[in-house]
């Protein structure tokens, strides 16, 4: 293992949510932005600790370099754009509670819950995610199983590959 590389969870460890993984590892290889919907302790945010990055507080600020691809600076005496392309991988609930179609456990407001806590993320920027997908409950018999053997450095490499690909 390369030691200057930075010390992020492995997904060697995450187990289930096997396509979560695919999806983050297309995310990276395309450069598609994505989206991960489930239930609080479904790993979301577990899945989206393993690829380095981004935090909840700048989604709305990141809006605009989303659809553009540069951030603008002005101040009184200068204005500078800079380029601005990254990935941006998100999480949420389904809605306030957490649990919309969890059986047994959504609240009484179901599905006006949903509708408006969904609605508080706007519609531009949900329309800049390339790739939603839903992080359902983990089975646990999963958590029983060995650990599938796909180590982050392996889905790096693929992930490299991918990008190489798509330069030629």
């Amino acid at each position: 293992m390369d030691d200057n590389l930075p010390d992020y969870p492995d997904l060697l460890y995450l187990k289930g949510q096997e396509t979560a993984k695919r999806a983050l590892e297309i995310a990276a290889a395309g450069g598609h932005n994505l989206l991960m919907i489930g239930s609080p302790g479904f790993g979301k945010s577990m899945l989206a600790h393993r690829l380095p990055g981004f935090h909840r507080q700048t989604l709305e600020a990141l809006r605009q370099p989303i659809e553009t691809g540069r951030v603008s600076i002005a101040r009184a005496n200068a204005h500078v754009v800079f380029p601005a392309r990254f990935l941006l991988i998100g999480a949420m609930n389904p809605c306030r509670c957490g649990y919309l179609a969890y059986p047994g456990s959504s609240c009484s407001r179901v599905p006006k819950c949903g509708e408006d806590y969904q609605g508080k993320i706007s519609s531009p920027l949900i329309d800049r995610m390339d790739l939603v997908v839903e992080v359902p409950a983990v089975n646990p018999a999963d958590l029983s199983l060995l650990p599938p053997g796909k180590f982050s450095a392996d889905v790096a490499t693929r992930v490299a590959a991918a990008q190489a690909r798509q330069r030629m």
